[in-house]
């Protein structure tokens, strides 16, 4: 059933007589302000839709769908509050909460044992995350940008830390908390941290055997970096203009295959900035496929002599021809 865009739809309508239904898309209803409760026990539901519902403020209580599979309520910037999880969802795969107002997730959401993907970007109003959530079993993605200024995973704090153990499927891990010090990410290819306000990057990072992919871009309080995980093929640190000379000395002589961008954007020309930006892109894909495959034919390292290595950007240099280009072999 599509109600898409239905300007007129004040509450979505008792749906206990639609008991085969598969799908419900309510997307973009401006005046949706409720969804009935017999929705929420609509056991052969797969599909079900509310973005861009502005002015939902009420779902039901609790949601018996054991259908489930994905569910998307983004951009309902009036929802505070989700409905609590009666049965288990192993169906569940697909899970997006991004610019809703929600202030916690449920203790619940535990029996969402399915779901592989959460989006939880621009929740403001968010400032925790409980830590059953990163321990779902097939977990692989969790984007958490742009949340409340102080959120932090719970599981039991001791001197301003918070430890952290994840699911050993989860890949794919993005947040910019400010007061947040992670301690382990044991599987975990890519870690995205951008605007984090720790000083010295945590240790426990360099032991995360399968990262490939680290964002530190705009962690404008990082002064040092002391190690990074083995296998790292792609690290960004934008705009981290306080990073000490030792710890850039320390990545010039450790890492063999790394692609790091240090630069301070406002030293930049605007052209200058869309360059990197491109050239960021680019060398990003690269270092998610076999680098060594490929390096000879994008760089000709044979022809100068290298015969494996890295582009290393550092610097703080007003514009692209002032880079300090570094191979390693």
């Amino acid at each position: 059933m599509i109600l898409r865009g239905c300007r007129f739809i004040k509450q979505a309508p008792d749906m206990s007589g639609a008991k085969n239904l598969r799908k419900l898309c309510l997307d973009n209803c401006k005046n949706l302000v409720e969804v009935h409760n017999s929705i929420g026990v609509l056991d052969k539901l797969t599909w079900f839709t509310a973005i861009g519902c502005t002015s939902l403020r009420t779902l039901p209580q609790s949601f018996k769908l054991t259908s489930l599979e994905y569910l998307s309520l983004r951009k309902c910037s009036s929802l505070q509050r989700l409905p609590n999880i009666l049965e288990e969802m192993k169906h569940m795969k697909n899970l997006d909460l991004c610019g809703t107002a929600i202030e916690q997730l449920p203790y619940s959401f535990r029996k969402l044992t399915g779901l592989k993907y959460l989006v939880l970007d621009k929740c403001k109003r968010l400032n925790q995350i409980p830590i059953n959530i990163l321990m779902l079993p097939k977990l692989e993605r969790l984007t958490a940008v742009k949340c409340g200024r102080y959120v932090n995973l719970i599981l039991g704090k001791s001197e301003g830390q918070v430890r952290l153990a994840s699911s050993e499927s989860l890949r794919d891990f993005r947040l910019n908390y400010n007061d947040l010090t992670p301690t382990s990410f044991p599987n975990v290819e890519f870690l995205d941290l951008t605007g984090c306000a720790f000083k010295v990057l945590p240790e426990c990072i360099s032991q995360c055997r399968f990262l490939r992919n680290l964002v530190l871009d705009n962690c404008k309080e990082l002064q040092e970096i002391r190690g990074v995980p083995p296998k790292i093929k792609y690290l960004s640190a934008i705009n981290c203009t306080l990073l000490s000379h030792e710890s850039q000395n320390m990545l010039l002589n450790q890492v063999r295959f790394l692609t790091l961008f240090i630069i301070s954007q406002a030293q930049l020309s605007n052209a200058c900035c869309e360059l990197l930006k491109l050239m960021m892109l680019f060398l990003h894909i690269v270092a998610n496929r076999d680098y060594m495959r490929v390096e000879e034919q994008i760089f000709p390292f044979q022809e100068q002599g290298y015969q494996n290595g890295s582009i290393i950007v550092l610097g703080g240099h007003p514009c692209l021809s002032g880079f300090v280009t570094n191979f390693l072999g």
